[in-house]
């Protein structure tokens, strides 16, 4: 035994002094140089400290090794382990460290069958919410709706409270092999208790989801679903289109249901309404705060476009409302905050209370395949609202009423209810001012 914890000791030691040493080496070229120096700098003033910690894992490895009644894990999966805790101790949902199968599953690169439920999620502390149902899929069939609530997922690889997943393991945990079962503990939209509900994992197709324009009473509504790679041909097709028909009209932004995407999506959006000198959001690491300016040139600064559209009235002249409700996130609450809070745009906030993320995530892909997600840096709007788990407050606060439910999750991702209270209150609100 004391042969054992000297070879795994040395193993261990050596691994660190080159993981502290090799700064320079391809391996950790995709490593920030900072983190490679705090690293080699950690390990050189807690060399003592390291060693301890280092015996007492050990320790506790050979002792279940030798002692454990039961499966033994492998060397690997006890390591994979310890690095899970190590990241699981920042407390961070949004915090993880996946293995390097978890990380192929993820990015869909894995061999084999792999499929879901149909449902797009949003990640609170607690629980997941379900922000959209895909028709035909799984959960839809399950009589999973929009608006309930997972709490704890079930299936092959044991049970597990979704407060004790970060946001990517409860991701993977809903995802699986096609054919394989899963069960789910919900707490559906208004209900006081759970309620355990089976699924069958099948292949899912992501539907397409694209900007829109509507019009009602004259005024434009621009839905859009998500921030996308996408959007930016979609985006200026749209506003030319706007200009060319309605050129002093005020304008509506629907970005209810928007769960995020991507950030420069967001800021492209956000400098038809704003130059690029313009503060988009706040960004704080630690004590340190950068104001994240609108940037550019996109559309409104090009020449052709300036001169064809220089009799119309532009978007940063032009009442605007913003809809909003609690499945909105991340960069549309980016969007919506840096609108409302541009003195000379002034936007106002229609709807419910946003959903309340606003944190900015590192991925560092590591040497062995495997990946660290970090929570970086944490957003808030350019007066410094604070967006991550508070969310914006609407200035005119809407609800919808529970019949309209359904007809909601039935709808399009590029259409409106029927009956649309916020909606309505929005076109009220910039023909009347009140």
């Amino acid at each position: 035994m004391k042969t054992k914890k000297l070879a795994i000791l040395l193993i261990l030691l050596f691994s660190i002094s080159v993981f502290a040493q090799t700064k320079q080496e391809d391996k950790y070229k995709d490593v920030p140089p900072e983190i490679m120096q705090g690293a080699a700098d950690y390990f050189e003033n807690n060399k003592e400290k390291s060693r301890d910690i280092l015996n007492d894992y050990l320790l506790i490895k050979i002792v279940i090794d030798e002692a454990f009644d039961g499966k033994r894990p492998t060397d690997e999966e006890q390591l994979y382990q310890a690095l899970k805790g190590l990241v699981r101790s920042t407390g961070d949902v949004h915090s993880v460290f996946l293995t390097p199968n978890e990380v192929k599953i993820q990015e869909g690169n894995f061999e084999g069958e792999f499929g879901g439920i149909g449902v797009v999620i949003l990640n609170k502390e607690q629980y997941i919410l379900v922000t959209e149902v895909t028709k035909g899929d799984p959960a839809d069939k399950a009589g999973i709706q929009k608006g309930d609530k997972i709490y704890g997922i079930g299936g092959a690889t044991g049970n597990f409270l979704v407060k004790d997943l970060s946001s990517d393991e409860r991701l993977l945990k809903l995802r699986g092999k096609i054919g394989e079962k899963v069960v789910l503990l919900v707490l559906k939209n208004g209900a006081t208790s759970g309620t355990k509900i089976e699924l069958t994992r099948a292949e899912i197709k992501p539907a397409e989801k694209h900007l829109s324009v509507s019009v009602v009473d004259g005024i434009p509504v621009i839905k859009i679903p998500v921030f996308s790679e996408a959007l930016s041909e979609e985006q200026k097709n749209a506003v030319m289109e706007i200009m060319e028909k309605y050129p002093d009209s005020p304008l509506v932004v629907d970005l209810r249901d928007n769960p995020g995407g991507y950030i420069e999506s967001a800021r492209e959006t956000a400098s038809f309404w704003l130059g690029g000198k313009e503060v988009f959001f706040v960004q704080k690491m630690g004590a340190k705060t950068k104001n994240i300016l609108v940037g550019g040139p996109y559309y409104v600064d090009d020449k052709v476009y300036a001169e064809k559209y220089s009799k119309t009235i532009p978007f940063s002249k032009r009442k605007t409302v913003v809809l909003v409700n609690e499945y909105s996130a991340s960069a549309s609450e980016m969007l919506a905050g840096a609108l409302r809070d541009n003195k000379n745009i002034n936007a106002t906030l229609i709807g419910k209370k946003t959903f309340g993320k606003g944190s900015t995530q590192y991925h560092m892909p590591m040497p062995g395949g495997s990946m660290l997600i970090l929570t970086v840096a944490h957003q808030t709007t350019p007066l410094g609202t604070v967006i991550d788990n508070k969310g914006l407050e609407p200035d005119i606060a809407v609800d919808m009423p529970e019949d309209n439910a359904e007809k909601e999750t039935e709808a399009t991702a590029n259409s409106t209810p029927k009956k649309d209270p916020q909606l309505e209150r929005a076109i009220e609100f910039l023909k009347t001012g009140k």
